[in-house]
């Protein structure tokens, strides 16, 4: 996969043992690649309450998909005090993310949930 973000557009290609896709889309809105999900969350503002959405590059969705959510301080976590979690809604699969950091941006978990099935990552 290689794909490249200009402004509103993203261009590049996927490629696969079975096939190569060229990407040549165009949107309103400039998009983020959605690799960098984990970058946005341990930069977003880190305000009680925050509200945010923006919108996100996922190839395997079709393109276009909107994230948005919600920045929370907890006064008391199963990973200690003062911890924020943020969480990411995906609007097209539902998919629902929480990233945990630290008042330093140190990511402390990363959980994914896909109905009921969760997914648990503990960075190193």
């Amino acid at each position: 996969m290689l794909l490249n973000f200009d402004g509103k557009k993203v261009t590049g290609t996927i490629e696969t043992n079975q096939q190569k896709d060229t990407v040549n889309a165009s949107y309103s809105h400039p998009l983020f690649d959605s690799y960098y999900e984990t970058l946005i969350a341990r930069t977003i503002e880190l305000k009680d309450g925050f509200i945010f959405k923006y919108p996100d590059y996922i190839y395997e969705e079709g393109g276009l998909v909107w994230q948005s959510g919600k920045v929370e301080k907890t006064s008391d976590s199963p990973f200690g005090k003062n911890i924020w979690a943020i969480t990411y809604t995906d609007s097209r699969s539902g998919r629902k993310t929480t990233y945990w950091i630290d008042k330093e941006r140190k990511l402390i978990r990363l959980q994914y949930q896909f109905g009921d099935k969760i997914s648990i990552q503990k960075p190193e």
